[in-house]
């Protein structure tokens, strides 16, 4: 009689269907491990270890200065552009955007922050002169174009903000480029307070002074001389940008207003928009406000 735990023999087709099922298993996966996985930057989100030498990377709408000197990215933006640029002439300007292993990154590697899949901000030594650009994918891999009009000169700074789908965490990285001439000593002659035009611009915080390493609240207002409305309108699907920059321009951040409602409108007549920010070194900065006034882009500065 035989045992319960005898072996069962298997017939000759019974071997050659496992068989083949194994060998299209294996294939399978073997193949699989050779498919793109859509995106050129996914090694580079893990958040690093204490003590590491690079920046636990942030929520896309953080409060924090990014310390872009001090602190290595793994994306590089190499400049160039079709003549030297000139104050007060338009030069096109190319980079290559790639990681820091080589790899190109195109529009498919980023998503769609605030509209636009990479936010660049420009600003010259003096930081009277601040661009918000977007520039537009190219024709070779990694290759991406914009053009701008300096209005100042010395050593200008593009710093990028950008966001890869994989786990929407916000990255950056930066560039410069020189327009010859002597610079304009930094801005120290601003205040919290701007008026152009008819509208008088506003900023208020939440302590005064602020203090390192703590979390401060912005209350960014406008209103007419006239006391009319004000037609605030959206710029990159929200109500205001901020940029900030330190005088040595050693980072930046890039601040949006703490809108959590997507049908919150603005105040008609006094609007006023809130703000966060955590600033971790001392010192005097300057923040720049875009907002969209009747269909007009305008830039604010404050110090």
């Amino acid at each position: 009689m035989n045992s319960p735990l005898a072996k069962t023999r298997l017939a000759p087709r019974q071997k050659y269907q496992i068989a083949f099922a194994t060998i299209a298993a294996v294939g399978l996966f073997l193949l699989a491990r050779k498919l793109p996985t859509g995106t050129n930057l996914p090694q580079f989100y893990a958040a690093p270890q204490p003590g590491a030498s690079s920046l636990q990377f942030c929520e896309t709408c953080s409060p924090l200065f990014l310390p872009v000197s001090s602190v290595p990215s793994p994306v590089t933006m190499t400049l160039s552009s079709d003549r030297p640029p000139v104050r007060g002439q338009q030069t096109n300007f190319t980079f290559i955007f790639q990681t820091t292993s080589g790899m190109p990154i195109g529009a498919h590697d980023l998503l769609l922050t605030h509209t636009k899949l990479i936010h660049l901000m420009v600003v010259d030594p003096s930081l009277r002169d601040y661009q918000h650009i977007h520039p537009v994918p190219g024709g070779a891999p990694g290759e991406w174009h914009f053009s701008m009009t300096p209005h100042r000169a010395g050593q200008y700074r593009i710093f990028a903000d950008f966001t890869p789908p994989l786990t929407g965490l916000a990255l950056y990285s930066s560039a410069s480029f020189i327009v010859p001439g002597q610079p304009d000593p930094p801005m120290q002659d601003g205040g919290l307070t701007v008026t152009q035009g008819d509208y008088r611009y506003a900023l208020t915080f939440s302590a005064n002074p602020l203090h390192t390493g703590q979390l401060a609240d912005m209350h960014f207002t406008i209103s007419r001389a006239d006391h009319g409305p004000v037609p605030l309108g959206l710029v990159m699907g929200t109500y205001a940008h901020l940029a900030m920059f330190d005088l040595k321009r050693t980072g930046f951040a890039h601040l949006h207003p703490n809108i959590t409602d997507p049908n919150w409108k603005p105040d008609p007549v006094n609007p006023r928009l809130d703000f966060q920010v955590q600033l971790d070194t001392a010192g005097r900065y300057v923040i720049w406000a875009e907002v969209n006034l009747a269909g007009e882009l305008t830039f604010v500065p404050f110090e």
